[in-house]
């Protein structure tokens, strides 16, 4: 009660009140002599209310600040990196849509796929699996069988030349594009 009574007067700015110890009036032997009982146990120590704060502060306040923390990150902005277009002519591969959805096993070599993403294909290993380029950069290992070519229409296609002397020669030089 003394805690309560000094945090009030500190908190209202008056000055803290007196203890009893300090008062002039009261003489410790005469408060011993009228309290002794000879035959009477050692009074016990007072409880301490700290484990009680502490617990009270485990179940009722840890809770309600995690669901404060939770909710205020679920409104942060994800910082994930925007897709960007895959540009085959840098890194040489061909262009590639995923026919099914992948799910990786071994997310250290394997990537995850979705139906209709499109990938660059940076080598093959093997006639079952191919290393790919994701659009945001990521890059893995997935199932050919996944995989189906795309149409890209700034690849240049090998011009079809019949060698000389052959029926069309000269009408394919005609048209043969100048570069």
């Amino acid at each position: 009660m003394r805690y309560l009574r000094i945090t009030i007067a500190k908190l209202r700015g008056q000055p803290i009140p007196p203890s009893v110890s300090q008062d002039p009036n009261f003489s410790q032997d005469s408060f011993d002599s009228f309290n002794q009982d000879p035959n009477a146990p050692p009074r016990p120590p007072p409880i301490s209310k700290k484990p009680l704060i502490i617990f009270l502060l485990a179940v009722f306040g840890l809770p309600y600040l995690m669901g404060k923390l939770i909710r205020a990150m679920s409104q942060l902005p994800s910082h994930t990196l925007p897709p960007t277009a895959i540009n085959p002519s840098q890194g040489g591969g061909q262009l590639s849509r995923a026919i099914f959805d992948f799910i990786p096993r071994n997310l250290g070599a394997e990537v995850p796929l979705r139906k209709g993403e499109v990938v660059m294909i940076i080598s093959r290993a093997g006639n079952d699996w191919c290393r790919v380029k994701l659009r945001d950069g990521r890059e893995g290992y997935v199932p050919l069988a996944y995989l189906e070519g795309v149409h890209n229409p700034e690849a240049k296609a090998q011009p079809i030349i019949s060698p000389p002397g052959e029926q069309g020669h000269a009408f394919i030089e005609e048209f043969r594009d100048e570069e």
